[in-house]
């Protein structure tokens, strides 16, 4: 779906339970995939896997410079997790992300916080300036 902005911006988002690909050295594995050779997004979010991870470069190939975000979701004491090898994490159970449409570079205009609090801080900051 896609977020259409007064000023002309628009975001692009991808959500899904999961996207296909996965990687013991990466959590973000299927999101990059989903990046590199899915259609043009500026932000793709999923769950699924008992982990998360948050990260952004740029496909200058694409001209985009997508954030990829994994949540682990708010299940504790997983015994599931356990049986399928996954060490239970702290963080990461949602993913605070502001989207700021007046940004001055398209890498600032989505920027995610694993501290809900931070992120909840820094969006009464941008509040305030406008």
């Amino acid at each position: 779906f896609s977020l259409n902005f007064p000023n002309g911006q628009k975001i692009n988002i991808w959500a899904a339970h999961d996207f296909p690909g996965d990687s013991m050295w990466n959590p973000l594995h299927g999101p990059v995939k989903a990046a590199r050779f899915g259609p043009d997004v500026h932000l793709l979010v999923c769950g699924h896997k008992h982990n998360w991870g948050v990260s952004q470069w740029e496909l200058a190939d694409k001209g985009t410079s997508p954030v990829m975000i994994r949540t682990r979701g708010y299940k504790f004491n997983d015994d599931y997790a356990r049986r399928i090898g996954k060490t239970e994490q702290d963080s990461g159970s949602s993913i605070f992300t502001v989207i700021n449409p007046l940004a001055s570079t398209p890498e600032g205009r989505i920027i995610p916080f694993v501290d809900v609090e931070t992120g909840a801080d820094y969006l009464q900051f941008l509040r305030g300036r406008q």
